[in-house]
């Protein structure tokens, strides 16, 4: 499966803006104003947040592989960024015991709450 997240990063150089945009093919910079006050002929900012900033966001391709033997996941691989993956087992035994039947609704629960935020989407 092939996914692609969306990184970006903040600089207040802009020449540190424009080496990070020229090793990320396709990178795009956005430049924020800030908001500085004159004194004796210098400009101050009160904060970080308020200087001169560069933002350069860039699309990161990701693949990931998920291994499945008899029934089970064995592992799952990514190449191309930090991916996380977290399996929900649905399956309940054929004759489940003493809150075996529950965990399992337990689960899919969490599953339905999880894919049901914000930014998740099935991919196959």
């Amino acid at each position: 499966m092939k996914i692609s997240i969306q990184r970006k990063e903040i600089f207040y150089s802009k020449d540190e803006a424009l080496d990070c945009q020229a090793q990320h093919e396709g990178a795009e910079m956005d430049f924020r104003v800030g908001h500085g006050t004159m004194l004796n002929g210098k400009w101050t900012y009160e904060i970080p947040e308020n200087r001169p900033s560069w933002t350069v966001s860039w699309t990161v391709p990701v693949s990931v592989a998920v291994e499945v033997s008899g029934g089970l996941v064995q592992a799952v691989y990514a190449r191309g960024g930090d991916v996380g993956a977290d399996v929900f087992d649905l399956d309940a035994p054929d004759f489940p015991g003493e809150g075996e039947q529950e965990e399992v609704e337990s689960r899919k629960k969490q599953l339905a709450e999880l894919i049901g935020s914000p930014g998740w989407k099935q991919v196959w």
